[in-house]
């Protein structure tokens, strides 16, 4: 009941101060079909789309072209590691990406919002400000944004997350006014660090340990709205 309870009032702030800014449309997928939201969608609009447990997935749409958009998770899905263990890794043979594409894949859509998710060429860079080897590019369904796109695709404000109910129930870091810091896929410093986004929204090329506790997960995909 407890649960519920905070559920309600979680989603309630959300909609009233986080997505109902000037034209942002907020879309309830269980009562809008996909296929219906095609002319109304914009960049910064946000709409509910899968659920992972329990919870209703928020995302806000960062790029659109035509009838595909870019959507990023609006609040951090969960909280966990790039990866368990303290060692050189790259996105590509990270556990995070693993997780993203088998197990959050997996469970939080149905078949039919499963055809709409588009399979993207993901180019796995090195670190711009140190070198990094970024690792061999991929083809995922769910992916973190890198470097570049996180300083090409969101502001500062944009890049300031909260974490949702499970990412706190799993232990995710987060500061006096309720933001956190999130994963990209880029390296940081060295191959044992990752770089993330800040909860003052700003990217940390630097990294932190591959290990370490406390991050979120704000995934992106491209999905189609034909």
């Amino acid at each position: 009941m407890k649960r519920v309870l905070f559920l309600l009032i979680f989603v309630y702030t959300l909609l009233f101060t986080a997505c109902g800014e000037k034209s942002d449309q907020v879309f309830e997928s269980e009562q809008i079909k996909i296929s219906e939201m095609n002319e109304n969608l914009a960049v910064g609009d946000c709409f509910y789309f899968g659920s992972y447990k329990e919870e209703a997935l928020l995302w806000k749409v960062l790029e659109k072209e035509d009838n595909d958009v870019l959507i990023m998770s609006f609040y951090g899905i969960d909280s966990m590691a790039y990866h368990s263990s303290y060692e050189t890794i790259n996105y590509a043979k990270s556990e995070i990406r693993a997780f993203l594409n088998d197990s959050f894949y997996g469970q939080a859509f149905s078949d039919e919002e499963k055809e709409r998710i588009l399979k993207t060429s993901i180019c796995n860079e090195a670190n711009p400000s140190y070198g990094t080897d970024g690792g061999e590019d991929t083809e995922d369904f769910i992916y973190l944004l890198s470097i570049d796109e996180s300083e090409k695709l969101l502001t500062e404000e944009a890049g300031r997350i909260r974490p949702g109910s499970l990412a706190m129930e799993h232990g995710a870091a987060a500061d006096r006014d309720g933001f956190g810091f999130w994963w990209l896929r880029s390296p940081g410093f060295d191959g044992n660090y990752a770089a993330y986004m800040t909860s003052e929204g700003k990217c940390f090329s630097g990294g932190r340990r591959v290990d370490e506790a406390g991050g979120m997960l704000c995934p992106v995909m491209q999905i189609s709205l034909k």
